[in-house]
């Protein structure tokens, strides 16, 4: 996404998988918190997740992704960050995501942007029996967090270019626990021999 003065969200209705790309009305809400407190006063039971207009920049802390919404820990309004993921985000051409509903089952979000054409969509997902434990294609054993992870690398990163995508996926302590937490890594080296007019550049989230 190349530098611009104007905000842009993803709205993405969970329970129905319908998803549009607007410009907010209101361009004062700059920065991702005010916008996640915005829209957690619209609707508390949804979630936000992006960063401002230098997301992406070269300067510190810029490339956080911060996400907003309800903690059943705190029983209200809570902010929390995760370094590195605005770096990817950033080129999908949304500076926010809002996140409302709920899907009937455990689904993967995947979202696409290729030659300016977005795609949003949703598919089931047994995370259960990922988590119980999942071997690679490399012969190697993954459990929770990371085997869902590669499970997920494995079967969608046919439908993107080299590294130029990100997965955030939790455990099994997001679902039985207060505690859970929103994790993503590097799930391969980077390769970085493609135009960048061709990439496709997206985010998948668990």
């Amino acid at each position: 996404m190349s530098n611009r003065s104007v905000l842009y969200e993803l709205n993405v209705d969970l329970s129905s998988g319908d998803w549009g790309v607007s410009c907010p009305l209101d361009q004062t809400l700059i920065g991702p918190v005010a916008y996640g407190w915005d829209r957690y006063q619209k609707d508390p039971e949804s979630m936000t997740f992006g960063g401002g207009l230098l997301a992406g920049s070269p300067l510190a802390g810029t490339r956080r992704m911060i996400f907003c919404g309800y903690s059943p820990q705190w029983e209200g309004f809570y902010v929390s960050a995760l370094g590195g993921a605005m770096y990817v985000l950033h080129r999908f051409g949304v500076n926010y995501v809002w996140l409302r509903g709920r899907c009937q089952t455990d689904s993967v979000l995947l979202l696409r942007l290729k030659n300016s054409e977005y795609s949003v969509r949703l598919e089931p997902i047994d995370v259960d029996r990922l988590w119980q434990g999942y071997t690679d294609t490399d012969d190697r054993t993954w459990d929770a967090f990371y085997a869902l992870q590669r499970a997920v690398f494995e079967k969608y990163k046919g439908g993107y270019d080299n590294d130029w995508f990100r997965i955030l996926t939790v455990g099994p302590g997001a679902q039985l626990t207060k505690e859970g937490a929103i994790g993503s890594n590097q799930a391969t080296p980077a390769t970085r021999n493609a135009s960048t007019s061709t990439r496709a550049s997206s985010l998948i989230i668990i």
